[in-house]
């Protein structure tokens, strides 16, 4: 895991205006890697690489996911997975299909999710919320998946604004 500060304010960046030009305050991107038992329905997820242990995985108000990265492929056949939130199992991926057998899918950027049915995102998540995962229709025979996602904060674009 990194080795940096932890900040529990929000970072925008104004690349390095000094506030008497016209550059519009932006949000950053954050990146997580996350892990969970593929085999299993609706698991939190972990920070990190194990599916058991490590802080859960919990999303901010205002989260808007832009991708996701495969770090490995589980094996079964043609295995699913449900990726959301507490109370929405399948907010933000549904019936995901991952094989072990789709050549270089391993290391890819999927796309982003509304690609994937959940647009409804594009606002931003309503509360912090706990990400949850595991196996859609089709269980995967093996565990850990691990994968990482990107995501960004709604922010207004105003400058100096606590939004």
């Amino acid at each position: 895991m990194g080795k940096t500060v932890t900040f529990g304010g929000r970072i925008r960046s104004i690349f390095g205006a000094s506030g008497r030009n016209p550059v519009t305050p932006a949000t950053t991107v954050h990146t997580v890697i996350f892990s969970f038992d593929p085999r299993i329905s609706a698991v939190p997820v972990k920070v990190g690489y194990s599916a058991t242990s490590g802080p859960d995985f919990w999303l901010p108000k205002g989260a808007i996911i832009q991708t996701l990265g495969i770090l490995n492929t589980p094996t079964g056949t043609t295995p699913t997975l449900d990726i959301g939130i507490a109370g929405n199992t399948d907010y933000i991926w549904n019936e995901f299909a991952i094989a072990s057998n789709v050549p270089g899918l391993q290391g890819s950027v999927v796309s982003s999710v509304s690609e994937h049915g959940a647009d409804r995102l594009t606002g931003g998540l309503p509360n912090d919320s706990q990400v949850v995962a595991g196996a859609g229709v089709t269980a995967a025979t093996s565990s850990p998946q691990t994968m990482v996602m990107t995501y960004t904060v709604f922010d207004d674009g105003k400058k100096d604004s606590s939004v």
